[in-house]
């Protein structure tokens, strides 16, 4: 009996607790597509949430079920974002469609966000542009279609005339005159998206978020901090180099006070480009990177790449200027290692996808240094623009590379000889 009664207790108390955790309340989930400087990530949030101030942000909610569905998100809708803080008292956000446009022709500001009648002005041009593009190419293909035919045609009749011994003197003039239809380019279109969610666009401060149901009613769980910053300087001019005979490993030289070594037998690759600074700490946050960051230090983030300028490149014996080329990827025996190359490639293969914008230097062998400033189509120096390159001989590398690894030994011997000397002392 007393086993019987056991049993049931326990099993009272199960199906008590089960059904506590079954109507536990769902849990809020916030997902960001935040903003980082030339683009969109999607982070989750771990409590307060980190944004950059004055840049586009975009918040979808969703609930969590604990239990149901394996705990899988659902995008909640009739909900309301709200935002106090500093001279801000409230702020009421509703989710709307948006669309966020990529506008890469000024830095720090390469996209723009378009919401109701701008966007579906924007959407019908594009549509229409891709329509018109589509009946253009359509006729391309019919008109090519002939073209062949006729072509095909003409070179029959002049086989037929060779045999016949007939003169065909006309018949090769109409087939010069045939003339292949023109391919219509695509139109350009910059990269878009349409996105659901809150649009958050504010500056620099610290504030509080929360969700309200259709019924005013605050939920809890939705409370947040949102912390927006910005960047502690803009629009920094940074290179990227890359040494012809290690292509693969790039080297970024942000600042002025970065030089570059390299040995006198690699050609250059210089790819500038603009930057922001970041405070470390808030920038790791805003990106979602599992790292949380140091407060202390600033970390320079690539916003957007700076095409059709020129480099002047001084040497000792030169100044010179070197205008941006387009390069692909091949093989030469010249190189280190068979490793490939960059070679030089003509405007129509721009768009190849394994091609690279860059200023190619040759390095002389009789000079040790190079100092290079980036210029604009005018001639005009960007700010702060200026990077130096030393060449050092590749013959002397072993003999400081074994010179630095005796160093640490060489520290030790001292420490040893001076710790042998106190012990003896203490004797």
């Amino acid at each position: 009996m007393k086993t019987k009664l056991a049993l049931v207790t326990i099993c009272f108390f199960s199906a008590f607790l089960s059904a506590d955790e079954l109507f536990k309340p769902q849990e809020f989930v916030y997902l960001l597509k935040v903003f980082n400087g030339m683009g969109f990530s999607e982070i989750n949030d771990d409590g307060s949430i980190y944004l950059l101030a004055d840049e586009p942000n975009f918040i979808q909610i969703f609930l969590k079920a604990p239990h149901e569905n394996n705990g899988a998100l659902e995008l909640e809708s009739n909900v309301v974002l709200e935002i106090h803080g500093q001279d801000l008292v409230k702020k009421v956000i509703n989710e709307t469609n948006l669309i966020i446009h990529d506008q890469s022709d000024a830095p720090s500001k390469n996209w723009k966000v378009l919401q109701g009648r701008d966007m579906d002005v924007e959407l019908e041009k594009i549509e229409m542009q891709m329509e018109e593009y589509n009946r253009n190419y359509q006729k391309y293909l019919d008109d090519f279609e002939n073209y062949q035919e006729n072509k095909k045609q003409i070179l029959k009749d002049l086989r037929k005339f060779s045999q016949e011994e007939k003169s065909s003197s006309e018949l090769m003039d109409v087939y010069h005159s045939l003339i292949e239809p023109l391919k219509p380019e695509k139109p350009f279109i910059n990269d878009f998206f349409k996105w659901q969610a809150f649009y958050i666009n504010l500056p620099e401060g610290i504030y509080q978020i929360h969700v309200t149901e259709g019924n005013n009613r605050i939920v809890d769980e939705s409370r947040r901090n949102l912390v927006l910053f910005k960047p502690a300087k803009r629009d920094i001019v940074g290179y990227q180099i890359i040494p012809a005979s290690i292509w693969s490993t790039p080297v970024i030289l942000p600042s002025p006070k970065y030089i570059f070594y390299t040995d006198r037998h690699s050609d250059l690759y210089i790819t500038p480009f603009y930057q922001n600074e970041y405070n470390d700490f808030y920038f790791s946050k805003s990106i979602g990177e599992e790292t949380s960051g140091n407060p202390g230090q600033f970390r320079f983030v690539r916003t957007l790449e700076l095409m059709n300028k020129q480099i002047e490149i001084m040497s000792s014996r030169q100044t010179q200027v070197v205008y941006e080329q387009v390069f692909e990827l091949g093989t030469s025996s010249k190189l280190y290692n068979d490793k490939y190359r960059l070679n030089s490639v003509s405007k129509k293969n721009d768009e190849k996808t394994d091609s690279l914008r860059a200023f190619y230097v040759s390095l002389d062998d009789k000079q040790s240094y190079y100092k290079i400033r980036l210029q604009d189509e005018k001639g005009k120096y960007f700010q702060l623009s200026n990077r130096e390159i030393r060449v050092v001989d590749a013959k002397n590398f072993p003999v400081v590379l074994y010179l630095f690894a005796l160093v640490p030994l060489v520290i030790m011997f001292v420490l040893l000889f001076q710790i042998k000397r106190k012990n003896k002392k203490s004797f």
